[in-house]
């Protein structure tokens, strides 16, 4: 195997005598090998190192060919081993000149030891194997796993991946490095050569020898700095040749990246030495200067003859100059040098032009000749730098590049038109410095205005950087043979895209030839009438402008582009265009204008502020002023007749109230789930009772009907509430007169939407106000119908997946204060793309109409509480079957999609879903086979749930806690009171068909009562208040985490005085730790499932999320 040691087989491991092995081995080399290694030896450029050798060596030394090359001999159980590093062994020719050199040397130095043997081995005669001289006897063959295993670790050792044991290092020597100047300039790189040096008798160091150790002991040098040599040069060697990675190279060619940190390094040695020749004297140590230099091509009539210019060469870095003379610049190696030192070279594209035109200086040029000069000079094709002397008086100058993107539509042949898509522009990239224009086939590097004397140089990182934008934009180029070269090709339909971004970010843009401008500015005036503001202004565009009526009306129609009076079309851009649709969206327009109601005036106000000129009346400041008092909103006091102590955020909230209606706005109080929001409203209908304001409407959930009538009797008990939400309502007619608050339900809010919208009232207030978040369904349209002098929402969520949820909530608060929803829509694609701050001028805006306080803020003494997930694994029984529901609501949902697509399969979708998560909870829970009827509850099936579940259940008892037990399945908890009631434990129990909701609450809370409540997710999950428990089980994951958390905070609430812990669990590897997944990442798509009618929501749903959902 080539590069792989020899082994010589039936040769003995343990020689008696040196002539034994060189007589036994001669039959191994021809007579012309032994010829030449003879030559070697006799010319003493062979050396032996000296013991102790590495394990196994018998000898070991360098032989000196066309280069220095490691050989040796090796001692195994199988025979010797013989091994070189020179290419003539390596390529598997045979043994080699340079072995029979050293086995030559070692015989005459006898230094061969008589007893190096293993044991049992020494008793073998010489006569046993000397028989076999003259022939290889085959080895035994092994096995070919054998043999590729041996060969990968010979190839790896012999390639120098695999380190051999370091020699020692004498302690009398040093290392120099030595740069070779000839050898650098015939390979274009930085040829350093490291070379040993010993002290002579004089007390000096002797005549520089060559490094011939391996790579292991330069890493191990002495000398620290040595040791950070070898590190660079093993690992940025360029010129990979045989020699130069095991052993070490004696010289090495380094990568030009490299030079600056190699120069560093050496400088800190001080032993870096010039060979200015081939076999010439070592000239040194050389001075290592620091920092990078660069040319400078110089200009002056000094040291020139009388009307003549001289034209020279300096190499500086920064302000300083080379401290020496006649320097050599080497770009290709990068470095300068003369006899004495030696610099990094900058990385500058002119430096190969100096280098070249280096020989030739000084020039002379007649004084005469100094436009031309310039003007050939200019041309050059890579960037000189220029100093002239003041006395030419020419200005030098670097210039700042203007981009120019020059679209031209391109023909579509007859015979392209099946092998495209349509009509193409070509986009070429120009640059424009004054003017001055160039493009990319221009291969100047500066412009020379002769009149003026004016010189200016082009700054080619700038104009990298541009043309590396419009890659990014139009990636595609083909090459024009109308210009010569590459241009950007993009389609017709992709291109107004492309042109509006650029010109967005300050490029001149030209489209067949026209200029397209972008927006330079805006100016805007507010104007009062006497209920509305109206907005005047203009949008700048360079010297040229329009109207702020034009600019909307443009946007209106979809467009970000204007024609302009000159002709030319003005694009606005990406941040104006965006404020300006939202001004455009959120006014009410009237015959061409834009108006704003007075409602509007925060929104009005905060859509301003990001707007750099902004003109505003009297009467407009002083409606922002009345706003800004918000800050400022004093506590009120709870009237008289509310019984109870309010806290003080809660007092503040009641302040929060009046300013309200003092600005005639509607608001929501947002506070966290369990702060009483209750009690601050019924604190305010007290109030308002006092003052005689008339009959006010609570809206809330039917689960919630009989908590606003408890609370209401415990801390406002004057106030006269009227249920308007039971059968006994129909033939009534509802007396406002006799009431002071009317309580009813979102359904029968729907159900007498014409009616109730016939009555004024004083307050509607809508309780768990995210029941009217999709405002397309009929409750958010009958909420809207609700004709009041003041309005309020209450909710822990005014959002929960989409901001549209807001705009839906807003409507009803203030209706027209945001416009329309596609303002909510647009700030939402802001904030979801590369504008996370869009949304700043909104919540600015919104900030005086919700109030939203957390427990953290209000509330610190409430005690902590503590979530966990349980995952439970599903026993064999129950696993099989949900496997087997999911192959098949997997094979049937897919089939059904690919036949009707995902629009008209929704139904499919949702009870696949369905039935997965059945069987995750309990297997009981299916439809029965056949049948299509669901199983009754009380029957056998499998769940794993339950099995972790009730130890848990009883363990809670036993210690004397409280627990809530949440399900979205009023089945599954029908299964869970069966074994309840066969284990004789008492609970309470409340789904959407519990009449005596208080009666089961009130038991729950008092001491003696239940310790178990088991409650339906959707009838109890919020308006409860449970705190006598301290732990909460939920069974099932629900889509949307926040009514997982409004169930958690039926005990977690003000009044708990008890660490609370929520334990949620999830079958693994169902649909529910899928729905865990979503959750977290996608919020969008649990409004999707559950949002408003959850049949017409599932168009959400992509099928990539479903095949996570069915996986």
């Amino acid at each position: 195997m080539p590069g792989s040691d020899r082994c010589i087989v039936g040769a003995p491991a343990v020689p008696h005598l040196p002539s034994m092995i060189a007589e036994f081995l001669s039959a191994q080399f021809p007579d012309h090998i032994r010829a030449r290694g003879d030559a070697i030896f006799a010319d003493g450029a062979v050396e032996l190192d000296e013991p102790p050798l590495p394990t196994g060596w018998l000898l070991r030394g360098v032989a000196f060919g066309n280069d220095a090359y490691t050989v040796g001999v090796r001692a195994r159980k199988d025979g010797l081993h013989l091994w070189c590093q020179c290419p003539y062994f390596q390529q598997g020719k045979g043994n080699c000149k340079h072995l029979w050199a050293l086995l030559a040397a070692a015989e005459v130095e006898d230094v061969l030891p008589v007893e190096f043997a293993e044991p049992g081995t020494t008793d073998r005669q010489p006569q046993a194997w000397a028989k076999s001289a003259g022939r290889i006897p085959k080895a035994p063959r092994n096995p070919p796993w054998h043999e590729h295993l041996v060969g990968a670790g010979r190839e790896a050792l012999a390639l120098g991946f695999v380190m051999q044991p370091s020699q020692s290092w004498p302690a009398d020597q040093r290392l120099i490095y030595v740069l070779d100047l000839d050898a650098s300039l015939a390979g274009s790189h930085f040829e350093l050569a490291v070379m040993l040096q010993r002290p002579d008798k004089h007390g000096g160091w002797g005549k520089p020898k060559s490094f011939r150790h391996d790579q292991a002991a330069f890493l191990s040098a002495p000398d620290p700095l040595d040791r950070r040599m070898a590190e660079l040069l093993v690992s940025g060697v360029d010129i990979m040749r045989y020699t130069d990675v095991h052993p070490f190279a004696s010289s090495v060619g380094v990568n030009r990246d490299l030079v600056p940190a190699l120069l560093s390094a050496l400088a800190a040695t001080g032993r870096l030495w010039l060979r200015p020749q081939r076999g010439g004297e070592l000239r040194g140590p050389m001075e290592v200067i620091g920092g990078a230099w660069d040319a400078t091509l110089v200009v002056s009539g000094e040291g020139a003859p009388e009307g003549q210019l001289r034209v020279t060469l300096e190499v500086e870095s920064g302000p300083d100059r080379w401290p020496g003379d006649h320097p050599v610049l080497l770009p290709y190696m990068g470095v300068v040098l003369d006899q004495l030192r030696v610099a990094a070279l900058a990385r500058s594209s002119g430096l190969a032009i100096a280098a070249t035109v280096q020989s030739r200086l000084p020039l002379m040029v007649p004084a005469g000749d100094l436009d031309q000069l310039l003007l050939t000079m200019a041309a050059l094709p890579a960037t000189v730098p220029l100093r002239c002397d003041p006395a030419l008086a020419v200005q030098l100058s670097r210039g700042t590049p203007a981009p120019v993107a020059e679209f031209q539509r391109s023909t579509v042949h007859a015979w392209e038109r099946p092998h495209t898509a349509g009509p193409r522009f070509r986009v070429a990239v120009a640059f424009e410095y004054g003017n001055v224009r160039t493009d990319a086939g221009d291969l100047r590097h500066a412009f020379y205005e002769p009149g003026a004397r004016a010189w200016c140089a082009r700054d080619e990182a700038a104009e990298a950087a541009f043309a590396r934008t419009l890659t990014s934009l139009c990636p595609v180029t083909a090459y024009d043979s109308t210009v010569r070269h590459e241009v950007h090709v993009v389609y017709a339909t992709d291109a107004p895209r492309v042109w509006r971004e650029l010109a967005n970010r300050g490029w001149r843009v030209l489209v067949d030839g026209s200029a397209r401008r972008s927006s330079s500015g805006i100016r805007v005036a507010v104007r009062s009438g006497i209920d509305w503001f109206s907005l005047e202004g203009a949008v700048r565009f360079d010297d040229l402008s329009v109207s702020l009526d034009e600019a909307l009306a443009a946007l209106r129609a979809g467009s970000p582009d204007i024609v302009l009076a000159d002709g030319s079309v003005g694009t606005l851009g990406v941040s104006e265009a965006r404020m300006l649709a939202l001004l455009a969206d959120a006014a009410q327009l009237t015959a061409g204008s834009g108006r704003f109601a007075k409602s509007q005036t925060a929104l009005l106000d905060a859509l301003l502020s990001t707007l750099p000129e902004v003109e505003t009346d009297e009467r407009f400041e002083r409606a922002r002023n009345e706003l800004a008092s918000f800050d400022k909103v004093r506590p009120g006091k709870a009237p008289r007749g509310f019984h109870g102590t309010l806290r003080p955020y809660q007092r503040q909230a009641l302040g929060w109230f009046g300013f309200l209606r003092q600005f005639g706005l509607g608001g929501c109080l947002a506070d966290d789930m369990g702060l009483g929001k209750t009690v601050q409203v019924l604190a305010l209908l007290e109030a308002r009772r006092a003052e005689g304001a008339g009959c006010s409407i609570v809206v809330v959930p039917r689960s919630l009907v009989f908590n606003w009538r408890r609370e209401a009797e415990r801390f406002s008990p004057q106030l006269r509430v009227t249920d308007w939400s039971g059968m006994e309502r129909r033939g009534r007619t509802l007396d406002t007169a006799s009431t002071d608050v009317v309580i009813t339900t979102y359904g029968t809010l729907r159900r007498d939407a014409l009616a109730l919208s016939d009555v004024t009232f004083d307050y509607a207030i809508l309780d768990e106000a995210q029941a009217i978040k999709n405002a397309g369904t009929a409750s958010a349209k009958a909420a809207r119908l609700l004709k009041a002098q003041h309005r309020l929402a209450l909710t822990g969520t005014p959002v929960e997946n989409r901001i549209e949820e807001l705009w839906s909530l807003l409507e009803f608060l203030n209706p027209g204060m945001l416009g329309a929803s596609t303002t909510f829509r647009s700030l939402a694609n802001m904030a979801g793309g590369d504008q996370p701050d869009a949304l700043r001028p909104l919540a600015r805006a919104l900030r005086p109409v919700i109030l939203r306080r957390t427990k953290e803020q209000v509330a610190p003494e409430l005690p902590e509480r503590s979530e966990q997930t349980v995952r439970v694994t599903l026993e064999e029984k129950q696993r099989s079957t949900y496997d087997a529901v999911l192959r098949a609501s997997r094979a049937e949902v897919f089939e059904q999609i690919d036949r009707l697509g995902m629009a008209r399969t929704r139904l499919h979708v949702l009870e696949a879903l369905l039935r997965l998560r059945q069987a995750a909870c309990h297997t009981a829970l299916l439809p029965s086979v056949g049948r299509g009827k669901r199983k009754a509850p009380a029957g056998g099936g499998e769940s794993a749930k339950f099995d972790a579940l009730l130890p848990m259940l009883a363990e809670c008892v036993a210690e004397g806690h409280k627990a809530l037990v949440f399900s979205q399945f009023t089945s599954l908890l029908a299964l869970l009171r069966a074994r309840l009631d066969a284990d004789g434990v008492t609970y309470e129990y409340l789904d959407g068909a519990t009449r005596n909701r208080e009666a089961a609450v009130e038991r729950f809370q008092s001491a003696a009562g239940a310790s178990l409540f088991l409650i339906s997710l959707k009838a109890g999950g919020h308006g409860l208040n449970l705190t006598a428990a301290d732990y909460v089980f939920l069974l099932d994951p629900w889509w949307n985490p926040a009514v997982e958390a409004q169930a958690i905070d039926r005990a977690h609430r003000i009044g708990q005085t008890r660490h609370v812990m929520a334990t949620r669990l999830v079958a693994a590897d169902t649909v529910e730790e899928k729905i865990l997944i979503l959750q977290a990442s996608k919020r969008a798509l649990a409004d999707a499932i559950v949002g408003g009618d959850e049949r017409g929501a599932l168009a959400g749903i992509t099928r990539e999320e479903l095949e996570l959902l069915l996986s």
